[in-house]
């Protein structure tokens, strides 16, 4: 076999001309009949591999059109190997091919294309990786607001009249809390920053509970909770207000939260109706 040829192939298949030698050569060193048919071989398995990290399952629906061109592709470069291995076979006693001359050929400028680069195969996989850390922290960050909002809203903060400017109140207060990460240990929720739990004055974890009482004082004033009883006991008054007649008194405090979570906030009866119900029912379920 050629040099030239066997150059050629170690820069087409990425490997050592003994290993090369070894895949097309006969024990007596001469080159098999069906060389051609190995490197060919090889350089398919190579594009598929390649091809395959980079493209995800999405893909799938352009598998028809892929089959079409690949069975194109592997005629076109079965055809070319073996028109080149004739032109070398055909050659001996020229000049032989420098690594430049193989790298400015037709089939090497061809081929080199076809080929996905470290670089670009590493930069795929990390946009993956990204997207998929993305997602499962939006997923912790909103369950972590719903979480915010149960605490706050059960603390009778003032709301606007005004649907839109108490949305835009509560959407900009839970957007404090996108700044921090979250771990839950045996039911607690401790706040993250930077891989390291955040800790008061004092050096101890700040909790979800923490944060939230310390951050909603920036954006709510809170209704005062109605003074006990002697007994150390409030007595339930019936709530009053817009549809204060539909609620009822809740047998626990299951049930309480229930029926706050179920009550509308984007009107103005809504509001009332929660306000009315939390001071009713609120102090007797408090902690």
């Amino acid at each position: 076999m050629e040099k030239a040829l066997l150059k050629l192939t170690t820069k087409l298949l990425n490997r050592t001309e003994a290993e090369v030698k070894e895949l097309i050569n006969n024990e007596d060193g001469t080159l098999r009949d069906d060389a051609a048919d190995v490197i060919l071989s090889l350089q398919e398995e190579n594009v598929k591999k390649l091809k395959t990290d980079k493209f995800n399952d999405g893909h799938k629906a352009a598998e028809g059109k892929y089959k079409a061109e690949k069975e194109t592709l592997e005629a076109e470069i079965r055809k070319e190997f073996e028109d080149k291995i004739k032109t070398l076979e055909s050659s001996k006693g020229k000049k032989e091919m420098t690594d430049d001359d193989i790298k400015k050929t037709e089939f090497f400028l061809k081929h080199e294309s076809n080929t996905v680069s470290k670089e670009e195969f590493e930069s795929v996989k990390n946009e993956l990786a990204t997207y998929k850390s993305t997602t499962e922290r939006n997923k912790v960050i909103g369950s972590i607001k719903e979480k915010v909002w149960n605490l706050t809203s059960g603390r009778n903060p003032i709301l606007e009249d005004s649907e839109m400017v108490a949305t835009n109140r509560r959407n900009s207060y839970l957007s404090e809390f996108d700044n921090y990460d979250y771990q839950e240990s045996n039911g607690t929720v401790y706040v993250m920053k930077d891989g390291a739990r955040v800790e008061n004055e004092l050096g101890h974890p700040v909790t979800l509970k923490d944060l939230e009482e310390k951050v909603s004082k920036n954006y709510f004033v809170f209704k005062k909770q109605e003074a006990k009883s002697g007994s150390g006991t409030t007595t339930p008054k019936a709530p009053s207000g817009a549809g204060a007649s539909e609620l009822t008194e809740p047998k626990d405090e299951a049930e309480y939260n229930s029926v706050r979570a179920g009550i509308s906030v984007h009107d103005k009866e809504g509001r009332e109706k929660l306000v009315a119900f939390t001071n009713t029912y609120g102090p007797k379920f408090a902690n």
